[in-house]
């Protein structure tokens, strides 16, 4: 019951429900946070107890057995720390595929089957778990046979409570997070991400940038006293990429997936029902250069909602795009190999804003207006904005391929690649290394 509800229950008068409404609401926020930090300590000082069960595993040299749960075969971002402690003797890891809940059950099955696919053209089958057995309709719990748990969705409410941070707070499980993007929007930075219960209560928070480290420290409920600056593991892979050669240009086309009419104005980043048919004649106008087509995986999982376009008109348009001989769609799983052997990107994602970055190649952002740039991304988010070519039009995308991809005219490159090497490359491509050495430390490992 609400607090003016109950208030009028007991009778009591318009200016005085005011007066104690506020009164409540003053006193809420700081109780709130009580509870709370009493809550995120409790978990921290737990993990005390279980670095000293760990180290004792350690001494006795048997192996500290990790699991990484992954939901999108696409966000895998500790892909680079998993495959280092494959080959290292203290760890014996495997991998969780883990249920989205969230999106519905056929959505759930569909992902579930893809990424298993994925890790099953990499790995040995025994290193991958289910998190759902399909048979029987039934979620598993790995929780006791984990000594250190990989989380990289930090949103408890995307999954089944079996994979939750709030499920394993009073676990004998040393629990880390290893981001899938940078802290480049001010409401996913500061709201969304930052200051969730998990990240409160991880045992480690690996963080990617010098600015991410002090938003941690600045907006964390905790003050980042979880938080280690690392780098961003995902990129080490980027590193040993094979570059191809190509006679032809070719421009990756990345539209974002937030469309959803129940998704808030400042989290709209996706410009594509401006652009849908735009899309399609990009290919027609320019028959000498190859598009690859790369939607964020969510996208056409929201136009296939019946209150959006529906299941039938997003596979004709999907179907109309791809029937060009030089349009490529790449879908889902790593896109490291795209990047590499791509020319320019055209996109309005959160994570590609930084993630390009690291290719050197010409970068254009699509933008709703300069309002949206201004009010949408953090200090940081703008600061990779600036060395980006910048469209508020197709006639400015347009722009961008005439003026700049195509004779090679790339003015900002020096811009871009300075601030990359400053700001983006920490312990690159060495920060799967970086994080292992410092859990080995932390659980009383002795280097030699």
């Amino acid at each position: 019951m609400a607090i003016k509800e109950f208030l009028v229950k007991l009778k009591i008068k318009w200016k005085k429900q005011e007066l104690l409404s506020a009164l409540f609401i003053r006193l809420k926020k700081p109780f709130v946070y009580i509870v709370a930090m009493i809550k995120y300590n409790k978990v921290q000082k737990h993990y005390i107890e279980v670095i000293s069960i760990v180290h004792e595993k350690v001494k006795s040299e048997r192996k500290i057995v990790a699991g990484f749960y992954v939901i999108y075969d696409s966000t895998f971002s500790a892909k680079p720390l998993f495959e280092r402690m494959l080959h290292d003797d203290l760890f014996d890891p495997y991998i969780v595929v883990t249920p989205d809940t969230h999106r519905g059950n056929d959505n759930m099955l569909t992902q579930l089957h893809k990424t298993y696919s994925t890790f099953l053209s990499l790995y040995d089958e025994k290193k991958i778990f289910f998190g759902y057995n399909e048979d029987i309709n039934k979620f598993i719990d790995y929780s006791d046979k984990f000594d250190i748990v990989c989380f990289l969705n930090p949103y408890d409410e995307m999954t089944h409570k079996f994979f939750k941070m709030e499920y394993y707070k009073d676990k004998n499980v040393l629990t880390i997070h290893v981001n899938y993007g940078f802290l480049s929007s001010e409401n996913y930075s500061k709201k969304n991400i930052i200051n969730l219960p998990s990240m409160n209560m991880f045992w480690k928070v690996f963080s990617e940038t010098k600015f991410s480290y002090k938003e941690y420290q600045r907006y964390q409920d905790i003050k980042g006293k979880n938080v280690s600056l690392t780098g961003y593991c995902k990129m080490d892979d980027f590193a040993i990429q094979q570059k191809l050669e190509f006679s032809r240009k070719r421009i990756i086309l990345a539209p974002h997936h937030t469309i959803a009419k129940d998704i808030p104005d400042y989290l709209q980043f996706s410009n594509f029902f401006r652009y849908a048919d735009f899309f399609q004649a990009l290919p027609l106008k320019y028959p000498d250069i190859d598009f690859i087509f790369r939607p964020h995986p969510l996208l056409f999982v929201t136009l296939s909602k019946e209150e959006i376009w529906g299941e039938k008109k997003a596979n004709e348009y999907l179907e109309k795009l791809t029937v060009n001989q030089n349009v490529i769609y790449s879908s889902g799983g790593t896109y490291f190999d795209v990047f590499v052997n791509s020319d320019a990107i055209i996109h309005d994602c959160s994570s590609f804003l930084v993630e390009y970055l690291f290719t050197g190649n010409p970068c254009c952002y699509m933008l709703k207006s300069y309002k949206q740039m201004n009010t949408i991304f953090t200090k940081f988010g703008k600061e990779c904005l600036d060395v980006y070519y910048k469209a508020f039009s197709e006639k400015e995308i347009l722009n961008f391929i005439d003026a700049v991809v195509i004779p090679n005219n790339d003015e900002l490159k020096k811009n871009r690649d300075e601030y990359a090497n400053r700001k983006l490359k920490i312990n690159y491509p060495h920060v799967a290394d970086t994080i292992l050495k410092e859990i080995k430390v932390a659980i009383g490992y002795e280097y030699k």
